[in-house]
């Protein structure tokens, strides 16, 4: 079942190359050459022309159309003192977050499709040439899907090792039926993080926390609070339970970077927040 790997991080990273060269959404928005680029687009170049006084360089504006496939947040969620996750402390972070990190994975692309790829900054928004999209979709081939059966495998033999957590009985006792540990520790932000005394309290972004009780700590490459929990794996084995955690931060540069942390532990509690 386990499938917390670098490999597995990797292949499901590259749902996002998929959706770029499939994508054909009918909303499209301008992508304004300001900084170089021009050239590699051909016939594809819509050049803006103005008489008006100003330089020649100022009367011409060359733009393509690109799909609308970057994720837009609405002002409202957005907060310039958001301190647990900087990717979205701001617009500008919000989408310079998405732009590097989309760069990032297609810098993994293999050398001889890399080297296809006249202008990285035009694919991450969705323009390349028919014949480097082919190439991704051969590459990435099934890779995403199989990442992703993996993932719904293991989140199913997760949830069946944690029947009989407490956990899952505060559930049912509080008209929670359809609540599951997943939803306590899986895609969600850590918003605090404390292990004492074998104690260890694990709080997300909804304010719930799962407490894990007699918890030892196998690895830990990282402090898991203001961490993402990208994905989780939960044993049991004859000494009680063993959960590992894939968990992602961004650096200071809004790169994400993951790391891992296994516990052990005897019982799962919930506690509400207050």
């Amino acid at each position: 079942m386990k499938v917390l790997t670098k490999e597995w991080i990797k292949d499901f990273e590259l749902g996002d190359l998929m959706r770029i060269v499939n994508s054909e959404s009918v909303k499209k928005f301008p992508l304004v050459f300001l900084n170089g680029g021009n050239e590699d687009v051909g016939k594809d170049l819509n050049l803006f022309k103005t008489n008006l006084e100003l330089t020649d360089k100022e009367n011409e504006m060359g733009f393509i159309l690109v799909s609308n496939w970057f994720d837009f947040l609405p002002q409202s969620q957005l907060s310039t003192k958001e301190e647990n996750d900087p990717q979205t402390a701001s617009n500008e972070a919000y989408f310079f977050s998405q732009y590097i990190n989309t760069l990032r994975v297609i810098s993994e692309l293999p050398q001889d499709i890399f080297k296809g790829v006249k202008d990285k900054r035009l694919l991450v928004f969705g323009y390349a040439n028919e014949e480097v999209k082919t190439a991704i979709k051969n590459y990435v081939g099934n890779k995403y899907e199989i990442a992703c059966q993996k993932w719904e495998k293991s989140n199913y033999f997760s949830e069946i090792a944690g029947k009989s957590l407490t956990a899952n009985k505060q559930f049912k006792k509080r008209f929670l039926c359809s609540k599951k540990i997943s939803h306590l520790l899986q895609e969600t932000r850590i918003l605090n993080f404390s292990n004492k005394y074998g104690e260890i309290r694990i709080m997300n972004d909804n304010e719930e926390t799962a407490i894990l009780k007699g918890a030892k700590t196998i690895t830990e490459e990282i402090n898991p609070k203001h961490t993402y929990i990208r994905v989780y794996e939960l044993y049991k084995n004859e000494n009680g339970y063993e959960i590992h955690f894939l968990l992602e931060r961004c650096d200071e540069n809004l790169i994400n970077k993951f790391y891992y942390a296994t516990y052990s532990f005897k019982d799962m509690e919930y506690e509400l927040p207050l």
